[in-house]
């Protein structure tokens, strides 16, 4: 049976990060200054590896604030009550047109937007290519129906792994690697095994026994929901020096810091440890 082996807890672990050396915002990103443009602000289309997606959420009334002109391209009304339009006259109105690589409409169900968007680079994944998928949104935008879902329309993260795990051969049961902090594989020990072993029995019994029967529950419906999709297939065996392990991280970005989900939280009284963006070379 396929599974997922928890990361080591601290994604920072066997490397230090402790001091600030270099700015990596301009790693990152550029920005444009747009503020002197009120009646169109455009987004160019992104590069071929670089897709930005938009997704309409089905809401009443979206007509009164958006319009779909095609498939690249929306329409926003910015309601004139609103703070930043007090300068605009009466019967007067602000339109801001926006484009992207491509519009998913409001109609679009869960299993089309991971056909479309996603299936392909879980694939590019197994045949050894990295990509990253981000949802960026304001609250209530529905972030979190797209990328979890429910158990009768899974979203993003259930679909990708089962599409991945069903798509690999059977995973042995003891992880004989795992990568570490600075980009590279460790070899396991029976004594890291071990250790891996009481680290996620320690972040389990962080939750009660309803919470992880629900998410249970829930994630097998999820699966029964996903049993009949189809997904990849490996046309070549793999060789006796192949060796395959799916690790996996969880990362939380909170007021502009980032926490790692898989490590226990501290006692009362006590912060959670911060992380910060890196590189391997040791800059942060």
């Amino acid at each position: 049976m396929s599974y997922i082996s928890a990361r080591d807890p601290s994604l920072s672990k066997d490397y230090s990060y402790t001091k600030v050396r270099i700015n990596l915002a301009k790693h990152y990103y550029t920005c444009e200054d747009t503020s002197k443009d009120i009646s169109e602000e455009t987004v160019n289309n992104a590069s071929e590896n670089n897709i930005v997606l938009k997704k309409i959420k089905g809401v009443e009334n979206l007509g009164e604030l958006y319009e779909i002109k095609n498939d690249i391209t929306l329409l926003c009304r910015v309601p004139i009550e609103l703070p930043h339009a007090s300068n605009v006259q009466e019967n007067e109105s602000i339109t801001r047109t926006f484009k992207f690589s491509k519009i998913i409409g409001p109609n679009s169900n869960q299993t089309k937007l991971f056909d479309e968007v996603v299936k392909g680079k879980v694939l590019e994944f197994i045949n050894g290519s990295n990509c990253t998928l981000m949802s960026y949104g304001a609250s209530g935008s529905g972030k979190t129906f797209t990328i979890v879902g429910t158990s009768e329309e899974p979203g993003i993260i259930p679909r990708s792994l089962e599409y991945l795990f069903r798509t690999l051969p059977t995973l042995p049961e003891v992880p004989l690697i795992k990568p570490n902090a600075s980009g590279g594989i460790s070899y396991m020990t029976e004594a890291d095994c071990l250790q891996d072993k009481m680290d996620r029995q320690i972040l389990l019994s962080k939750h009660t026994n309803m919470d992880c029967a629900l998410h249970k529950q829930t994630y097998k419906a999820m699966q029964e929901r996903l049993s009949n999709e189809l997904v990849g297939l490996i046309d070549q065996p793999l060789g006796p020096d192949v060796m395959l392990n799916v690790w996996v991280s969880f990362a939380e970005i909170y007021n502009e810091n980032i926490y790692d989900l898989l490590k226990p939280h501290p006692c009362k009284g006590q912060s959670r440890q911060k992380l910060c963006l890196g590189n391997v070379n040791g800059d942060t």
